[in-house]
Protein backbone atom coordinates (compact mmCIF):
# COMPACT_ATOMS: atom_id res chain seq x y z
CA UNK A 1 0.00 0.00 0.00
CA UNK A 2 2.88 2.33 0.44
CA UNK A 3 4.35 1.97 -2.17
CA UNK A 4 1.39 2.60 -4.56
CA UNK A 5 0.69 5.64 -2.60
CA UNK A 6 4.36 7.14 -3.32
CA UNK A 7 4.39 5.76 -7.03
CA UNK A 8 0.75 7.58 -7.30
CA UNK A 9 1.42 10.44 -5.66
CA UNK A 10 5.23 11.27 -5.74
CA UNK A 11 8.31 11.79 -7.79
CA UNK A 12 10.04 8.36 -8.77
CA UNK A 13 11.35 6.77 -5.93
CA UNK A 14 14.24 3.60 -5.94
CA UNK A 15 13.15 0.62 -4.02
CA UNK A 16 16.13 1.72 -1.54
CA UNK A 17 14.55 4.98 -0.91
CA UNK A 18 11.22 3.50 -0.58
CA UNK A 19 12.72 0.98 2.24
CA UNK A 20 14.80 3.31 3.60
CA UNK A 21 11.62 5.33 4.11
CA UNK A 22 10.21 2.26 5.85
CA UNK A 23 13.27 2.23 8.30
CA UNK A 24 12.56 5.55 9.31
CA UNK A 25 15.34 7.53 7.42
CA UNK A 26 14.59 10.10 5.88
CA UNK A 27 14.96 10.42 1.82
CA UNK A 28 16.26 13.75 0.67
CA UNK A 29 17.78 14.82 -2.74
CA UNK A 30 19.50 17.98 -3.15
CA UNK A 31 20.19 20.76 -6.47
CA UNK A 32 22.00 23.47 -7.05
CA UNK A 33 21.78 25.79 -9.72
CA UNK A 34 23.53 28.82 -9.60
CA UNK A 35 23.08 31.03 -6.33
CA UNK A 36 20.19 28.91 -5.25
CA UNK A 37 19.97 25.49 -3.63
CA UNK A 38 17.43 23.23 -3.16
CA UNK A 39 16.20 19.83 -1.42
CA UNK A 40 12.79 17.52 -1.70
CA UNK A 41 12.73 15.31 1.13
CA UNK A 42 10.65 12.45 2.37
CA UNK A 43 9.95 10.82 5.33
CA UNK A 44 7.39 8.30 6.96
CA UNK A 45 6.14 8.87 11.20
CA UNK A 46 4.32 6.48 12.36
CA UNK A 47 1.82 9.51 13.75
CA UNK A 48 -1.29 10.66 12.53
CA UNK A 49 -1.11 13.73 10.23
CA UNK A 50 -2.96 16.16 12.97
CA UNK A 51 -0.44 15.73 15.65
CA UNK A 52 2.67 16.57 12.96
CA UNK A 53 0.33 19.12 11.47
CA UNK A 54 0.06 20.96 15.26
CA UNK A 55 3.86 20.40 15.41
CA UNK A 56 4.76 22.26 12.20
CA UNK A 57 2.25 25.17 12.84
CA UNK A 58 3.43 26.05 16.06
CA UNK A 59 6.59 27.88 14.54
CA UNK A 60 7.27 29.59 17.79
CA UNK A 61 8.43 26.76 19.46
CA UNK A 62 10.60 25.42 16.34
CA UNK A 63 13.54 26.49 18.23
CA UNK A 64 13.43 24.11 21.13
CA UNK A 65 14.22 21.18 18.49
CA UNK A 66 14.76 22.42 15.16
CA UNK A 67 18.83 22.20 14.96
CA UNK A 68 20.63 25.62 13.86
CA UNK A 69 17.52 27.48 14.36
CA UNK A 70 18.76 30.33 16.69
CA UNK A 71 14.86 32.10 16.91
CA UNK A 72 11.58 32.68 15.72
CA UNK A 73 9.39 35.90 16.63
CA UNK A 74 5.85 35.43 14.60
CA UNK A 75 5.09 39.05 13.49
CA UNK A 76 1.35 38.18 12.49
CA UNK A 77 -1.18 35.17 12.72
CA UNK A 78 -4.19 34.41 11.03
CA UNK A 79 -5.92 31.24 10.79
CA UNK A 80 -4.56 30.49 8.02
CA UNK A 81 -1.60 32.65 7.39
CA UNK A 82 1.56 33.95 9.48
CA UNK A 83 4.65 35.98 9.10
CA UNK A 84 7.45 35.24 10.81
CA UNK A 85 11.02 36.19 11.70
CA UNK A 86 13.61 34.08 11.86
CA UNK A 87 17.54 33.62 12.27
CA UNK A 88 19.70 30.54 11.20
CA UNK A 89 23.20 29.70 11.99
CA UNK A 90 24.69 28.92 8.64
CA UNK A 91 27.76 27.57 9.53
CA UNK A 92 30.10 30.67 9.57
CA UNK A 93 27.51 33.42 9.68
CA UNK A 94 23.81 34.18 11.43
CA UNK A 95 21.00 34.36 8.74
CA UNK A 96 18.28 36.34 8.88
CA UNK A 97 15.00 36.38 6.88
CA UNK A 98 11.37 36.58 7.54
CA UNK A 99 8.75 34.31 5.82
CA UNK A 100 4.93 34.32 4.67
CA UNK A 101 3.10 31.04 5.55
CA UNK A 102 0.13 29.62 4.42
CA UNK A 103 -1.61 27.17 5.77
CA UNK A 104 -4.25 24.98 4.31
CA UNK A 105 -5.40 22.10 7.07
CA UNK A 106 -7.52 20.38 4.62
CA UNK A 107 -4.58 19.73 2.23
CA UNK A 108 -2.07 19.40 4.93
CA UNK A 109 -0.20 21.87 3.24
CA UNK A 110 1.79 24.57 4.28
CA UNK A 111 3.83 26.98 1.50
CA UNK A 112 6.19 29.49 2.28
CA UNK A 113 7.77 32.32 0.76
CA UNK A 114 10.04 35.28 1.77
CA UNK A 115 8.21 37.99 2.82
CA UNK A 116 9.21 40.72 -0.15
CA UNK A 117 8.22 43.77 1.59
CA UNK A 118 10.85 43.66 4.62
CA UNK A 119 15.08 42.87 4.82
CA UNK A 120 16.67 40.09 4.81
CA UNK A 121 19.99 38.43 4.36
CA UNK A 122 19.12 36.14 1.81
CA UNK A 123 17.84 36.75 -1.68
CA UNK A 124 15.04 34.10 -2.08
CA UNK A 125 13.29 31.12 -0.13
CA UNK A 126 9.92 29.26 -0.54
CA UNK A 127 9.02 25.89 -0.34
CA UNK A 128 5.93 23.26 1.18
CA UNK A 129 5.13 20.95 3.92
CA UNK A 130 2.98 18.33 3.28
CA UNK A 131 1.12 15.28 5.31
CA UNK A 132 0.34 12.32 2.90
CA UNK A 133 -1.74 9.62 4.70
CA UNK A 134 0.25 6.53 4.70
CA UNK A 135 -0.15 2.86 6.25
CA UNK A 136 0.69 2.97 10.08
CA UNK A 137 1.36 6.98 10.09
CA UNK A 138 1.80 10.12 7.61
CA UNK A 139 3.98 10.81 5.06
CA UNK A 140 5.76 14.03 5.04
CA UNK A 141 7.13 15.59 1.76
CA UNK A 142 9.53 18.85 2.28
CA UNK A 143 10.76 20.84 -0.29
CA UNK A 144 12.61 24.02 -0.01
CA UNK A 145 14.84 26.39 -2.25
CA UNK A 146 16.76 29.21 -0.94
CA UNK A 147 18.84 31.84 -2.55
CA UNK A 148 21.54 33.43 -0.92
CA UNK A 149 22.03 36.09 -3.20
CA UNK A 150 25.48 36.01 -3.21
CA UNK A 151 28.57 33.54 -3.75
CA UNK A 152 28.84 30.27 -1.59
CA UNK A 153 31.41 27.11 -2.85
CA UNK A 154 28.50 24.79 -4.10
CA UNK A 155 29.44 22.44 -1.52
CA UNK A 156 27.99 24.97 1.41
CA UNK A 157 24.99 25.11 -0.84
CA UNK A 158 24.51 21.53 -1.05
CA UNK A 159 25.50 21.09 2.69
CA UNK A 160 23.15 23.56 3.99
CA UNK A 161 20.35 22.40 1.03
CA UNK A 162 20.47 18.77 1.77
CA UNK A 163 21.77 18.02 5.38
CA UNK A 164 19.38 21.01 6.41
CA UNK A 165 16.24 19.58 4.45
CA UNK A 166 17.29 16.57 6.70
CA UNK A 167 17.51 17.71 9.45
CA UNK A 168 14.71 19.13 9.96
CA UNK A 169 12.67 15.95 8.84
CA UNK A 170 14.65 14.50 11.47
CA UNK A 171 14.35 16.80 14.08
CA UNK A 172 9.99 16.74 13.58
CA UNK A 173 10.17 12.92 13.24
CA UNK A 174 11.72 12.93 16.61
CA UNK A 175 9.09 15.81 17.89
CA UNK A 176 6.28 13.55 16.89
CA UNK A 177 7.21 10.29 18.08
CA UNK A 178 8.10 11.56 21.39
CA UNK A 179 4.45 12.76 21.17
CA UNK A 180 2.73 10.39 19.70
CA UNK A 181 4.20 7.09 21.55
Amino acid sequence: MLTALLIALLPPLTAGQIADLRRGRVVVEGKIEGSAGSAHALALIRCPRDAIWAILIDHERFPEFMPHLESVQVLQRTANTERALQAVNAIVTTVRYALDYRFDKEGYRIDYALAVDLPHDIAAARGSWVLWRAPGGTLIEYETVADAGKPVPDFIKRYLSERGAADALDAIHKRAESRCH
